[in-house]
């Protein structure tokens, strides 16, 4: 007998969707995720299927530089942030094509994986032109909203590979 469906709370995008998913039991466990599989790529934010709660994440090119001064303070605001209003972000799947882009051969940097449903400041997603959405952050970014810093070094031929950021 089919399980009756749950509500994920971490999946509930008021503005896009509303994902229904299936307990996490062991035999539906592959299931589960081929269902946020779907929901994802019809889905302008990126979602991660983790130990039956669906997170959404999204990622941070910094140095490693700015991210040690704002530490202390408890909110991160780039120097872009003043001419441009906001912190460019980027999800997992895009962030690869900013970084080859933007930075390619540069050194020192870090990616800040922050889980978008802790940040205080207001995220939209918004297409600079090219088709594609890009979450951004309108305001300061609260350090606590930053669950993992993981280092985002190019490759011998300047270019950049995602990094383990689960």
């Amino acid at each position: 007998m089919e399980k009756p469906p749950y509500l994920s709370p971490g999946c509930l995008d008021r503005e896009y969707c509303r994902c229904v998913i299936f307990k996490k039991e062991e035999e539906h466990y592959h299931g589960v995720q081929k269902i946020h599989e779907q929901i994802i790529s019809n889905h302008p934010r990126e979602m991660g299927f983790v130990g039956g709660v669906t997170l959404k994440r999204i990622l941070h090119i910094a140095s490693k530089e700015t991210w040690n001064e704002a530490l202390p303070g408890g909110y991160y605001t780039p120097e872009s942030y003043e001419s441009e209003g906001f912190i460019h972000c980027s999800t997992p799947e895009q962030v690869i094509e900013v970084a080859n882009h933007l930075f390619r051969a540069r050194r020192g940097l870090i990616l800040l994986v922050i889980e978008e449903d802790k940040v205080d400041s207001p995220v939209k997603y918004e297409d600079p032109g090219n088709g594609s959405f890009y979450p951004h952050i309108y305001g300061p970014l609260n350090i606590s909203a930053v669950v993992k810093v993981v280092a985002f070094e190019p490759l011998s031929n300047g270019c950049f590979a995602l990094p383990d950021i689960t």
